[in-house]
């Protein structure tokens, strides 16, 4: 058993794609102007194109500048910022700045600091009177609400922020929330996803986004993946791939690894999958990426768990809970407690797998996961049985 990774790329969705070269030169020019709003711009952009290299931590260094130099300047009466990209005064600077290191935090599994930048660009946002960019606040917090699997929260900050974007016609916002709708839908086996994942990748193909489409044909894929439709399924990360490397976007193109070595898994083939597992989890390492890290280890263990080598999967489970535990990943915790669960009864460690069952069904029940609540239960029984029949 294994968590099907859905990519909620917030970053790549507003970005031009760009190269490795390019980032040089916007770093060269963002360094070497006046302390003024062009260079918070730059900063803010420098910062969003080096998230999406994978180098965090240059992202946060930059984006932590442009918030400073954005407290420093002194343009009065110019807040006329209608898109949280675009920065025209020094309140939509920090307004900016704070989305977007709410975002590097978010990918760092950070997301006491995500919340907090998130909420002080709502703030500004609101006080300021612009909707658009109050928007962006709601939908990345949206996010944060469905990795901790506070779905109904989610929907409220995204159906928010959608009302926002419609309103100031913002068709890149709509996209981007469309997308992190699916995403909250998804996570709950609701068939609404595919539609919002349409209706991004309809937008996002009309701007020639290439980062967003990748990331939309990537979320549709696993769409298929979780109905059983695995030939559509691998089609379209295969597909999320090809754009993700021809655009260098790192975090895409480990979570194309993880989906597509989950599809050889389902293929029976757990030796390629294993590869693609392993593929996803170095280059993850390397951006540090830790939602990605978490996942990569639950899967490698899942397809050692598939190969017979259940110390080995033992291994990796706990190695995936542990980031899970600190990030705040419910229904990741709860997927990882069950195969736990069902490894430990491979070894006929059944104390061990009641415990881990135990606790997948009550965490599964606490966040409303019906369909792990039910293996999880399943399980426990099946565990409880054996227990009996032994004594």
């Amino acid at each position: 058993m294994k968590r099907v990774l859905l990519l909620i790329c917030f970053l790549s969705l507003i970005l031009s794609n760009v190269t490795f070269g390019q980032i040089d030169s916007l770093r060269k020019a963002a360094l070497s102007g006046k302390k003024d709003s062009t260079m918070v711009n730059m900063l803010n952009k420098l910062c969003l194109q080096l998230a999406n290299a994978g180098n965090y931590t240059d992202a946060l260094s930059y984006g932590k500048q442009a918030l400073a130099i954005s407290n420093t300047i002194s343009i009065p009466n110019s807040y006329t910022c209608k898109d949280a990209s675009v920065t025209n005064g020094w309140v939509a600077g920090k307004i900016t700045s704070y989305n977007t290191l709410g975002n590097i935090y978010y990918r760092q599994g950070n997301m006491t600091e995500s919340l907090k930048n998130y909420l002080a660009a709502l703030k500004l946002s609101e006080e300021n009177g612009s909707k658009s960019d109050a928007g962006y606040s709601y939908t990345n917090m949206g996010n944060v609400n469905t990795l901790q699997a506070n779905y109904d929260e989610a929907l409220k900050n995204n159906f928010v922020a959608l009302k926002y974007f419609e309103e100031t016609n913002n068709q890149t916002g709509v996209a981007y929330t469309y997308n992190n709708l699916g995403n909250v839908y998804e996570d709950q086996n609701s068939d609404k996803s595919l539609v919002y994942y349409q209706n991004a990748l309809n937008i996002l193909e009309n701007q020639n986004n290439k980062n967003g489409v990748a990331t939309a044909y990537n979320n549709i894929g696993t769409v298929y993946h979780n109905r059983g439709n695995y030939d559509e399924a691998l089609k379209n990360h295969l597909y999320s791939l090809k754009i993700y490397e021809s655009t260098g976007n790192k975090q895409g193109i480990a979570a194309s690894y993880n989906n597509i070595g989950n599809i050889y898994n389902r293929y029976h083939d757990f030796n390629q999958s294993l590869k693609y597992y392993t593929a996803a989890l170095a280059m993850q390492e390397e951006i540090g990426d830790k939602y990605g890290i978490a996942t990569s280890y639950n899967n490698i263990a899942s397809a050692y768990y598939s190969l017979g080598n259940y110390p080995e999967a033992i291994v990796y489970y706990f190695a995936s809970i542990s980031i899970k535990e600190k990030i705040g990943d419910k229904k990741g915790l709860s997927t990882s407690y069950i195969s736990l669960g069902f490894t430990y009864y491979k070894l006929k460690r059944y104390k061990e797998s009641e415990k881990f069952c135990s606790k997948s069904l009550a965490l599964a029940k606490e966040i409303g996961a019906d369909d792990l609540a039910l293996l999880a239960d399943k399980k426990l029984a099946s565990v409880i049985a054996t227990e009996e029949a032994g004594r």
